[in-house]
């Protein structure tokens, strides 16, 4: 049997924002274990194109607040790749400059303090995070294939996750701890 799915993306006002192009499932028999497939295959070939829509329109809505606001222009694009939970999109990173000379270059994500150290979503840092405590970092990559239908991630780059996470929380937690140290130290200067 075969099945069409189309997926449209409207805001609030009914304006369509996006759409994906009709996918064709083949769900075979029809027993629960081929439609379950069957939509697992369109999940990861439909959520990324939403994924991307939805960022891109995030990005362009950020922009025409941000332009005027923070004195920016716009200065051309990069294409990168994102990794979700979902799989992989491309996306064109909007790049923005000052209008002041000798300013430096921002983009969409620094100015709205997303994927700061690398193009791989939270959720997907977390899951890796979250496993990584529980199996070996060759199996996380693994899970992560079997999650996302595409081998995002290896190894080495969920280790660096790891490492990143762990060295920020220990940054906070010496933080805490030197603030608490200090306002025990001045408060007992000042007794």
């Amino acid at each position: 049997m075969k099945v069409t799915v189309e997926f449209v993306i409207r805001d609030d006002k009914g304006n369509i924002l996006g759409q994906n192009s009709p996918l064709t499932l083949e769900i075979g028999t029809q027993s629960l274990h081929d439609i379950e497939g069957g939509v697992e295959q369109m999940k990861q070939k439909v959520l990324p194109e939403i994924e991307a829509t939805l960022l891109t329109q995030a990005q362009n809505e950020f922009t025409e607040k941000v332009k005027e606001e923070r004195n920016l222009w716009c200065n051309g694009t990069r294409k990168i790749c994102i990794k979700t939970l979902h799989g992989q999109f491309e996306f064109y990173l909007q790049k923005y400059q000052k209008y002041q000379k000798n300013k430096k270059e921002s983009n969409y994500f620094q100015l709205s303090e997303q994927l700061q150290e690398r193009f791989v979503s939270q959720r997907l840092e977390e899951l890796c995070g979250y496993y990584a405590n529980r199996l070996s970092y060759e199996n996380v990559a693994g899970l992560v294939e079997r999650v996302t239908g595409e081998n995002l991630l290896s190894d080495q780059t969920i280790w660096g996750i790891v490492k990143g996470k762990a060295e920020t929380y220990s940054q906070q937690i010496r933080q805490t701890v030197q603030e608490s140290l200090e306002s025990t130290t001045s408060g007992q200067i000042q007794i």
